[in-house]
């Protein structure tokens, strides 16, 4: 449903789709539909302010934990969503490691706060004693329960109230009274750990203090060297919350620029480096399926150059030459033929 609510946010599709009624883009096969959880992996897409998101959406049963991790190794960030009366789960632990394994920075969602009797700090305190990192609310809700709408936004000090017709869409207003000490003591948390990634910034922190550009631009910095874990509370059943972790992601997040070098093995198990900067075409099958009425699909991830339709490109695995046929961009079932 996260994944559903992105797609929504950026007008990908019209309304959002049902988890019980097997209508949300990502989980279209049958086997999915009936069995109303995800069993393979699948991709999305969504424009979001100035970037394009390339989503990964895989499933969270343990039986499946492996289609995690190969959609980990080509991914530039890990959104690892926790339900917020479960918690964490021995899955969890298990994708939070492999994100580990391939140096990834970690946003956390935790999902379904519209529960009886789910407030946030406890999944908070239980976040920081399982895997030990600084983890820092970008939220915090207000109202956690049956209807959850509202929120205060750490990054700029205010209160959000979303509309609960699933359009992402929400009022904001200054925060005021208790809130407005609250979201402001957490504002100056985050911007000591913003420069506590940054000498310069930590200077100016302990002089005349950090503007609201420079906490905006350390953001990154911390973020990728995971000062730092965001977390964000949302409810997908309605989108609320998802469009300010749409726009952390968009602003602060990781892309391919963040991970410039890749590295490979040759058809004669030599180590390789391939850069985003190369010229020759490079890229990496992590997934491979049969689907109706196409036959095999390979899900790639392009790491240099450009690959294009028809042309004759070599397995480095087995050094033979194959073709490619036809190529698209997925979102879900529907596919967009590309050249």
């Amino acid at each position: 449903m996260l994944g559903e609510c992105m797609l929504a946010c950026s007008g990908n599709i019209n309304r959002l789709g049902s988890v019980t009624k097997g209508t949300t883009a990502s989980d279209y096969h049958k086997a999915e539909q009936e069995r109303q959880f995800s069993i393979h992996t699948s991709l999305l897409y969504a424009e979001w302010l100035d970037s394009h998101f390339n989503i990964i959406d895989t499933p969270g049963y343990l039986d499946f934990i492996a289609e995690s991790r190969a959609a980990l190794k080509v991914s530039d960030l890990a959104v690892v969503v926790v339900h917020a009366t479960h918690g964490i789960e021995i899955g969890t632990s298990k994708v939070w490691n492999f994100a580990e394994e391939f140096g990834l920075p970690k946003v956390v969602v935790v999902n379904g706060i519209d529960a009886e009797n789910a407030p946030y700090e406890p999944i908070l305190e239980h976040l920081k004693a399982t895997f030990g990192a600084r983890f820092f609310p970008i939220n915090i809700p207000t109202n956690p329960g049956p209807g959850y709408s509202e929120m205060l936004d750490v990054i700029r000090k205010t209160k959000l109230t979303y509309k609960t017709d699933g359009s992402s869409k929400y009022d904001e207003a200054k925060a005021t009274g208790d809130e407005g000490e609250q979201v402001d003591q957490l504002h100056t948390l985050l911007i000591e750990l913003v420069a506590e990634s940054d000498d310069t910034l930590l200077e100016k922190f302990f002089g005349e203090g950090i503007t609201e550009e420079e906490l905006r631009g350390g953001l990154h910095k911390a973020f990728q060297s995971r000062t730092f874990i965001p977390v964000f509370f949302t409810f997908s059943e309605t989108n609320v919350g998802v469009a300010r972790l749409m726009d952390f992601i968009s602003k602060y997040a990781s892309s391919p620029d963040d991970h410039m070098q890749t590295v490979a093995q040759n058809a004669d198990g030599e180590e390789v480096t391939i850069s985003l900067d190369d010229n020759e075409a490079a890229a990496f099958a992590f997934k491979t399926i049969n689907e109706s009425h196409i036959g095999e699909l390979s899900f790639v991830k392009v790491l240099s150059g450009t690959l294009k339709s028809g042309e004759d490109i070599v397995n480095a695995n087995t050094d033979e030459p194959q073709r490619l046929s036809q190529m698209f961009i997925l979102n879900g079932k529907n596919r967009d033929k590309v050249e």
